[in-house]
């Protein structure tokens, strides 16, 4: 963060001073945000703003926060909306509002003796206009969390189809099995028909694709039909062995869930 450093004796102020002080927070926040914001146009509730139902006088209220409006901060001071119906709160909007400050505190004496305004108001209120950018509040894909987790989800999920295949095992037609990466976790999903199995050996059932194979060594439990249960065994190389766990198997299973497989990549 930058400082502006005031030494012993005082330290004269200039515009560019001040700019300097609220440009070294301002770009910091908004450099940060930037990205979570690119997703809605430039608008994003930051903080704040939740919805509630005000029982005395029948409508919705929005509480204050921060909110983002065409890439800026601003401050929303809350309030009372107006909306009964709880169809009509996702039309709930707000837009950025600018106007010069009339407290005395804001006027000062210019050198040819006027008085002028020098402070200049910018905050949200509910919009009033519909020609200017506005942010619809109620609903959740505008608000920071939200974006946050939804670009996590996305950034980090890739996917593949499990095809190399040994030993007659074959993806299951109606849930074809996916590994997928989110982040440093391989996820296993979908269904696989199943091959040469049985109760003593393991059999090479199919290979995962680099990227998606386990840091080591790992084991798992998956159902199959008619109440039997597969043991799978996952290398570090990517082959995936499959056993039968049970010793009396009434009939040969048909299909292996490995949707609840999900392990550290390497």
């Amino acid at each position: 963060m930058n400082k502006l450093l005031f030494p012993n004796g005082g330290l004269p102020l200039y515009g560019n001073d001040f700019d300097f002080m609220q440009t070294s927070l301002r770009d910091g926040i908004h450099n940060t945000l930037r990205p979570f914001c690119e997703q809605t146009g430039g608008k994003m509730v930051v903080s704040g703003c939740a919805l509630s139902f005000n029982s005395g006088t029948g409508t919705y209220f929005i509480a204050a926060g921060w909110v983002m409006i065409d890439y800026e901060l601003l401050w929303f001071s809350g309030g009372d909306t107006g909306v009964t119906d709880p169809n009509g709160i996702y039309d709930i909007e707000l837009e950025a509002y600018i106007y010069a400050d009339t407290n005395a505190h804001a006027t000062r004496t210019m050198v040819d003796s006027s008085s002028e305004n020098i402070w200049q108001r910018r905050e949200a209120r509910f919009a009033v206009t519909p020609v200017v950018t506005k942010l619809q509040v109620a609903l959740n894909e505008f608000k920071l969390p939200y974006l946050v987790a939804k670009m996590i989800e996305g950034a980090a999920d890739t996917t593949v189809t499990l095809t190399d295949f040994d030993n007659s095992w074959a993806g299951g037609g109606i849930f074809s099995p996916k590994g997928i990466r989110r982040g440093n976790t391989v996820i296993l999903r979908g269904l696989l028909e199943v091959g040469t199995i049985d109760i003593v050996t393991y059999t090479l059932a199919f290979t995962l694709q680099a990227g998606y194979r386990p840091k080591v060594r790992q084991y798992f439990v998956c159902a199959m039909p008619n109440t039997s249960i597969g043991l799978v065994d996952i290398l570090p190389n990517g082959e995936v062995f499959i056993k039968y766990l049970l010793n009396d198997v009434v009939s040969p299973a048909s299909l292996l869930d490995i949707s609840n497989i999900r392990f550290e990549a390497a």
